[in-house]
């Protein structure tokens, strides 16, 4: 009897997937295409090789970080959604449901207008997504945080609220606000390595803290009544997964702007191919978010040489049909 031939396990073909993303962009990303060949020798030379080769420049100083950070930003929003839906029992929560985004987005947008820019703009943006989750569990107060009905009205009430301030700082940019709407659209030109190292400890650290509470997560599904059986404080953990999920998605606005769909589509594809515990979506989207992003990014840079488009633009675009797809897949 013949041995049945052994079978590619499906998280090892997403991992194949996202590394193979990671290398067609580093390919052909740009204006200057690379062979394999010539991004093997420019990743084993190093960065700090002293040959003067234009390829080890694309690679080390422009495609890489790139590439990474999409990467990096894709699994941010990738895991905040996945753990949203299962959180908030709600299959199209997605990471700027609670004003998280337009938190990062009036921050950056005023930051842009007075002249910030790196790291700077990025942290700030960061740290006004997180602002604007504590002022959504204000508004609900402690007794009602666990109550996802009122945590999506508060968040819809802040958003709005946000939306309004980035509205002015844009009718105040002047000549700055091409700038500002590139931001906004979503955009990963000009991504320093410094950028890149924040992002990765912000974004890697998010998704292993939500990995962590699993568990508490898949009871939580089930219901607040029936967790309360098992002794699981609801409202505690739902705040921690919260927090966790607005960080890594203000690092991700902060970084690239506001992009769409990811947060969505990523656990979903999650669910429909490896199931629907919240480790896998999670994880699962992280992954697929990442390696969408990274595709859709070259998407941006290739559909008109010489003009890149906004890949938030690109991403929803191409994230409107592929929900509506893996909806229907899921209920067939």
């Amino acid at each position: 009897m013949n041995p049945r031939p052994a079978r590619l396990s499906p998280w090892a073909g997403l991992f194949g997937f996202c590394l193979a993303a990671l290398v067609l962009h580093l390919a052909l990303g740009g204006s200057v295409p690379l062979t394999f060949g010539q991004i093997w020798s420019a990743l084993s030379a190093g960065p700090n090789s002293l040959s003067d080769d234009l390829a080890n420049t694309v690679v080390w100083q422009i495609r890489l970080p790139r590439g990474l950070a999409g990467m990096l930003v894709g699994m941010a929003l990738g895991a905040a959604g996945g753990a949203l839906q299962v959180t908030l029992r709600n299959p199209l929560a997605e990471p700027y449901v609670l004003g998280v985004s337009g938190g990062a987005a009036a921050v950056g947008t005023f930051g842009i207008l007075v002249g910030w820019s790196g790291l700077v703009l990025m942290g700030l943006a960061t740290l006004g997504g997180v602002g604007a989750l504590v002022l959504v569990l204000v508004m609900v107060g402690r007794q009602s945080a666990g109550r996802t009905e009122r945590l999506l009205v508060a968040g819809v009430v802040i958003g709005a609220l946000l939306s309004a301030l980035t509205t002015l700082n844009l009718s105040l940019a002047g000549q700055d606000s091409g700038r500002i709407l590139a931001w906004l659209l979503g955009s990963l030109a000009n991504i320093e390595w410094s950028r890149v190292g924040v992002l990765a400890a912000l974004a890697l650290a998010c998704t292993a803290g939500l990995l962590a509470l699993g568990r508490p997560m898949d009871v939580m599904a089930l219901g607040d009544d029936i967790a309360h059986t098992t002794g699981l404080a609801t409202a505690r953990y739902r705040q921690g997964v919260l927090l966790l999920a607005a960080l890594a998605t203000a690092a991700a606005v902060g970084t690239a702007g506001i992009i769409g769909f990811l947060g969505l589509v990523g656990p979903h594809l999650a669910a429909l191919t490896m199931g629907g515990r919240a480790r896998t979506r999670i994880l699962g989207g992280a992954l697929y978010g990442g390696a969408l992003l990274v595709l859709a990014d070259l998407l941006a840079q290739r559909i008109r040489p010489g003009l890149e488009v906004p890949v938030g633009i690109v991403t929803a675009l191409l994230g409107a049909p592929a929900l509506l797809w893996v909806m229907r897949r899921a209920r067939s």
